[in-house]
């Protein structure tokens, strides 16, 4: 079961990104997410906004010569994965909530959240989590986390038109990835996720099932 939250200010809205990888969207145009499933079976957010990081330079600039400079720019989605989970079950139907809400123009108050099977995992919002900004990443636990800021909210759109307008339930899995995996463990060919009782809502309902 999958809910997206739209309280009164205006919330999320999902440009059209099929094809835009490393591609900074515009403001005025529109921004997305997505929901990914980690290797080591826990949840991080992927987000593309128009004041999202290069993974180029420990600042998140795009400066040659930076401190950390890696040789080369891209933006691909900036990762946001919530402390204290615990890898979920592969055999096994769970509920995941997510919630987005944009920001108001001219603010960093836009948020992302998600809850599963009725706990809160992690949320993404003015003043919490607190972590690091390094490169693409806000880590908020393990190897890079340092207490360095609280996080400051998301700026996702500058113009009042960027409003809700999908939600994709899909499967990506790359081919490489599951070569390299296939090396460590056994991968089947079939790769299968299954996805039921989808509900999108104004507010968050909670897991309506036993």
């Amino acid at each position: 079961m999958t809910t997206v939250d739209h309280r009164p200010t205006p919330f999320v809205s999902l440009f059209v990104s099929r094809g835009l990888a490393n591609t900074v969207p515009p403001g005025d145009r529109g921004f997305w997410f997505d929901l990914d499933a980690r290797r080591d079976q826990l949840f991080m957010f992927y987000v593309y906004w128009h004041a999202m990081r290069s993974g180029r330079c420990n600042d998140g600039s795009a400066t040659p010569g930076c401190a950390g400079d890696q040789g080369n720019t891209y933006h691909y989605g900036n990762n946001f994965t919530p402390a204290g989970q615990s890898a979920f079950a592969r055999d096994r139907w769970f509920c995941l909530e997510i919630m987005a809400k944009a920001n108001t123009v001219g603010e960093s108050d836009g948020e992302l959240a998600l809850w599963k099977d009725d706990a809160l995992v992690g949320e993404y919002k003015p003043g919490t989590p607190r972590g690091r900004w390094l490169r693409d990443n806000f880590y908020s636990w393990g190897q890079y986390y340092q207490d360095e800021q609280a996080f400051e909210g998301f700026d996702f759109r500058t113009s009042d038109e960027v409003l809700f307008k999908r939600v994709t339930l899909d499967a990506y899995y790359e081919r490489g990835t599951l070569d390299e995996q296939a090396m460590e463990t056994t991968v089947p060919e079939a790769q299968v996720i299954l996805y039921d009782d989808v509900v999108v809502a104004t507010q968050r309902i909670g897991c309506r099932a036993d």
